[in-house]
């Protein structure tokens, strides 16, 4: 799925795509010049992301899974990532786990036929 919006230090219009994956991660990432980089990973899941889906007003991220679960995540560029808002209480925090963010809300009782 993907989103348009505005973000870094620049503040330019920039593509970004979700992805949803076997490795039960979902991840955004910018598409800029041909080139690709991660912004930050959502984690929640545990089984394989079969599907992902951006809201209309591309403020949310919608995701399923062999977990049986849909999960609801935010897609705010300015929102802070989960241990970053842990760092601004305790400073020892890595460098890859502050891009990681938990879902906002999680759906359950589907069942796999």
């Amino acid at each position: 799925s993907g989103i348009n919006a505005e973000y870094g230090e620049d503040n330019k219009q920039k593509d970004l795509l979700v992805t949803s994956s076997l490795d039960q991660n979902l991840s955004f990432v910018s598409v800029e010049d041909d080139k690709c980089s991660s912004l930050f990973t959502l984690k929640g899941h545990t089984e394989t992301v079969t599907c992902c889906a951006v809201s209309p007003s591309t403020e949310q991220v919608v995701s399923g899974s062999w977990d049986t679960h849909l999960k609801v995540w935010s897609a705010s560029l300015n929102e802070p990532c989960d241990s970053e808002q842990r760092s601004k209480r305790r400073k020892n925090t890595s460098p890859q786990s502050a891009l990681l963010r938990t879902p906002l809300l999680t759906l359950g009782g589907h069942t796999q036929v």
